[in-house]
């Protein structure tokens, strides 16, 4: 039998890299929702498996916090296991090591969605509910549960852009690491070159379709800053939370 936990090795090439030398949240992401589709398609519930049944997994909450990022050509370590698992949601965690040193951890909680109807699917009906056999609670995550940043109205819209066919996924709507690329887009290379982002909570609330206008409004308080993304669905004006970040330096 498969263990619980899944143990992936990967390695930052440098076109992935950014022009600071180290890879970047948004890349990073990627390589851990990759660790994640590895392990979930491994134990039968990934996305191999539910495809043909009009069923796909949705992010819902994603949390990173690093002290350190891979350099080009580093090889490094994602480690991942199922925490919890719900009827309609289930928190997946994560860790990053490149040889003895831990890089950073992070926390995940995702839905699954009839991808016919848009609407949630019961994860525990999957194959009988055989996903709670995978969950172990035991396993470190020294990180804080996901966070979110309290807005009020000192917000100001910041930047507005139309989603391309690039932003979309397989799923049909804009890739939820396109979303943190465009965060971290928002600030300059200086301000990036000052600050090294020590943690990063988004929440996903909404589908966003390619064509939608995504406007970006930044807050900032005494110990963070938010990003709230909203949309503007294609030929209409009304505007609705797409997904909302918090940022730690």
């Amino acid at each position: 039998m498969l263990p619980k936990i899944g143990k992936y090795p990967f390695k930052a090439e440098a076109f992935r890299c950014n022009m600071l030398g180290y890879l970047p949240y948004q890349q990073m992401g990627n390589y851990m929702l990759d660790a994640a589709d590895l392990h979930a398609n491994e134990r039968d519930f990934g996305m191999t498996y539910l495809m043909p049944r009009n069923l796909a997994w949705v992010l819902s909450r994603f949390s990173v916090e690093f002290t350190t990022m891979p350099r080009p050509a580093e090889p490094f370590t994602i480690e991942t296991w199922v925490e919890s698992t719900m009827r309609l949601f289930t928190s997946r965690n994560f860790r990053v090591t490149s040889g003895d040193h831990v890089c950073g951890y992070g926390r995940s909680v995702w839905a699954m969605i009839d991808t016919a109807t848009r609407q949630p699917a019961n994860i525990l009906a999957v194959r009988d509910g055989e996903m709670t056999q995978w969950v172990d609670a035991t396993i470190e995550c020294p990180i804080d549960p996901p966070a979110k940043f309290r807005f009020t109205q000192q917000q100001r819209l910041v930047r507005t852009l139309e989603t391309r066919f690039s932003d979309a996924d397989i799923n049909g709507h804009i890739n939820s690491m396109r979303y943190i690329e465009h965060v971290l887009n928002l600030f300059n290379p200086e301000w990036h070159r000052e600050h090294f982002v020590r943690r990063l909570d988004v929440s996903y609330m909404v589908e966003s379709h390619c064509g939608d206008v995504l406007n970006f409004y930044l807050e900032e308080s005494a110990d963070a800053i938010g990003v709230r993304v909203t949309k503007n669905a294609a030929g209409t004006p009304d505007e609705a939370d797409a997904c909302r970040c918090r940022i730690l330096i």
